[in-house]
């Protein structure tokens, strides 16, 4: 049966976009295997050579690589060729926690998301997020705005104008549990975190 979801491969031929790596998998002895997540087509998984190619380097990419790639489409599979870096996002991946926050958004991105789905918007929320990382936004916070906004893209993103729990409008200061809570739900419970307008 054909799923409803089931993905158009793409054209045969050679598709130059920009976007970031997702994952990699040991391949073959004839490269990785590389999940990137690119504009206007989504994520794809691609073989990248186990050398140098020319104009940049098609092995050896990592998670949180950003640049343009530029893929060849066979019969059967696809192929990096090129890849020009743009970003590697070196000061996070200095830090273990960023780093794990990171990696823990790639591998969401890489469970949830549809291949060869473009999903344009969330790739730009995801660099805004590493961003956010980077200049020194806390974590926990960054972790918060970037899921909120994933899903207020796919139309599941909790009100942040009444309280979940009784209906009634709530002002900028309440708190977030399971959503937003109005102070008098919210009790005297201190484990949430600020509802601000920057979300």
């Amino acid at each position: 049966m054909t799923s409803l979801h089931e993905y158009q491969p793409l054209s045969q031929g050679n598709h130059k976009r920009s976007g970031t790596v997702l994952l990699r998998r040991q391949g073959s002895r004839n490269g990785e295997n590389l999940l990137l997540f690119l504009k206007e087509i989504g994520p794809v998984w691609v073989t990248a050579p186990g050398g140098s190619s020319k104009g940049g380097r098609a092995s050896g990419l990592d998670s949180l690589y950003w640049g343009v790639f530029e893929l060849y489409q066979g019969p059967r599979r696809s192929y990096l060729r090129e890849f020009d870096m743009k970003e590697d996002f070196l000061s996070i991946r200095k830090s273990h926690s960023r780093l794990l926050m990171a990696l823990e958004w790639t591998r969401l991105l890489s469970k949830n998301l549809l291949q060869l789905h473009p999903y344009d918007e969330l790739l730009t929320l995801f660099w805004n997020a590493l961003k956010q990382l980077e200049i020194g936004v806390t974590p926990s916070w960054a972790e918060l705005r970037f899921f909120w906004r994933w899903a207020n893209l796919m139309g599941q993103a909790p009100s942040l104008d009444h309280c979940y729990s009784c209906g009634q409008k709530v002002l900028e200061g309440a708190r977030m549990r399971d959503g937003v809570l109005c102070t008098s739900c919210l009790g005297g419970s201190t484990n949430s975190a600020w509802i601000s307008k920057e979300l």
